[in-house]
């Protein structure tokens, strides 16, 4: 069961809109990495016409934006990691050929695609999806 100060997380917004439905978005924010001031809701982001190529970072808590350029961009998104050896912090499966999650504040922590959803991990943390191999 999620703790009372996850289930008040879900409820705040994160003073963004979505650019695909145009609401403000409460609960689960999706980032692009890419695209400057991109960001999608948890409902819009499986069906919509964005690039897949490119990463998002997935943030259940809402965060300040001064804060977010410090904390996310800088260290793992130029590191080199070979997928072949790279596995499921969860069902320790390889990761070369899913969508991944890696998360942005624990060092080496990642999850593949239908892991991500129900594994219990820190909702203050933030995960970057990578839809291709890095």
């Amino acid at each position: 069961m999620a703790s009372v100060s996850y289930q008040k997380s879900v409820n705040k917004n994160h003073s963004a809109y979505c650019d695909n439905c145009e609401k403000l978005i409460f609960g689960t924010r999706f980032k692009c990495m890419y695209c400057e001031n991109f960001d999608l809701c948890k409902k819009c982001e499986s069906h919509c016409n964005h690039d897949v190529s490119h990463a998002v970072i997935k943030i259940k808590w809402p965060i300040h934006n001064k804060i977010y350029r410090s904390l996310f961009l800088p260290h793992h998104t130029n590191e080199s990691m070979t997928l072949s050896k790279v596995s499921c912090d969860n069902c320790h499966k390889s990761l070369m050929y899913s969508v991944k999650y890696k998360c942005e504040h624990c060092k080496d922590f990642n999850l593949r695609d239908n892991c991500e959803p129900t594994y219990e991990h820190d909702p203050k943390h933030a995960f970057i999806k990578y839809t291709r191999p890095i």
